[in-house]
């Protein structure tokens, strides 16, 4: 079959795809110019239309070439992506991709590119400090840990953990050692890696224990709250706490809420239960999870109320920690 032939059965087909349009139009404006203009350029519009929106799809979110007359203007290492010019590594950590310069431009173009010129996906790797963030020396060490975390400098995060530091891992197990506690990260993060994760983090304030804390969030699971305790220029104690803690499809009080006051729940416990181990330590005097008291309690606030477990400290009297296990709805509001 002929290029001419297959050009005139596409011209057919999209006449007749753009005919129906023609003839309602024509039943409200009886224009025979347009009518005429109309059957002559609407395929030639529909075909136009059908190819842009393809083209649009095809190069969603995909990283291609800088166009050459621009790149003169443009540093070496950067792609166009949905019409935004950006470096390569930052549209691999955007959108959690693995290409070199090679895939994008071949290799030609990528052996011609100094090695110095091509911007590491680390150097996108920041991290962001909340407003409301106090510039405690606290502060100081979480941006520390955040950066060394963010950048894999563990040798430079290992400096900043004392020798018999602890870290609890929320609901799991502690880890004793500054090398554990290292090594425990470097899986972490290497997992992350591995399965193209892209995680974040920022310091901000956890308003439940009104302390700022840093907050690593991998994209598509739960965010975690790192909160340090510092003696004598050294992390002595960390707490890897999931936030929400209880079920993300119950809701309720997580370490965003403001923390619960003691005076307001207390006529709202029940049974006394078992220590649990490995949870959140309390803050102001140390004592650990297991030393706490636990005790089983509904929280009406509202129209809904939450029954989980609540640990309070005995010997500062402060509410620690809420699970939220079940979600209620009451006729009436309840408080």
């Amino acid at each position: 079959m002929s290029k001419i032939l297959i050009v005139l059965i596409v011209y057919a087909v999209l006449i007749c795809i753009g005919l129906p349009l023609i003839i309602k139009y024509h039943r409200k404006n009886k224009n025979i110019l347009f009518e005429v203009l109309s059957i002559i350029f609407m395929p030639i519009v529909l075909l136009v239309g059908l190819f842009v929106l393809i083209r649009k799809w095809w190069y969603k979110d995909k990283a291609r070439p800088i166009p050459k007359k621009l790149r003169k203007f443009l540093k070496s290492d950067c792609v166009v992506v949905n019409g935004t010019v950006m470096p390569l590594a930052e549209y691999n950590k955007k959108y959690n991709k693995t290409l070199t310069l090679k895939d994008v431009y071949g290799a030609k173009y990528a052996d011609s590119v100094d090695v110095n010129d091509i911007r590491s996906e680390e150097s996108f790797r920041s991290l962001n400090v909340s407003d409301d963030v106090n510039p405690f020396i606290d502060t100081e060490y979480l941006k520390s840990f955040g950066e060394a975390f963010l950048k894999r400098d563990f040798s430079n995060m290992g400096n900043l953990i004392s020798e018999d530091a602890t870290m609890v891992i929320y609901d799991r197990k502690t880890i004793v050692g500054a090398k554990n506690i290292v090594d425990y990260w470097k899986d972490w993060l290497l997992r992350c890696d591995n399965d193209k994760v892209i995680v974040e983090c920022a310091v901000k304030k956890c308003k439940w224990f009104d302390l700022p804390t840093l907050q690593i969030s991998p994209k598509g699971y739960v965010n975690l709250y790192v909160i340090l305790e510092i003696h004598n220029g050294l992390i002595t104690s960390i707490m890897d706490i999931p936030n929400p803690i209880g079920s993300s499809a119950v809701g309720g009080p997580d370490l965003d809420w403001e923390r619960l006051e003691i005076e307001k729940i207390q006529d709202k416990l029940t049974d006394e239960i078992d220590s649990k181990l490995n949870h959140i330590a309390c803050l102001d005097c140390g004592s650990p999870s297991d030393a706490l008291k636990w005790y089983r309690v509904e929280l009406p606030m509202g129209i809904h109320g939450y029954i989980g477990d609540i640990s309070i400290c005995p010997h500062c009297n402060k509410v620690i920690e809420f699970i939220p296990e079940i979600r209620l709805r009451y006729d009436e509001p309840h408080f």
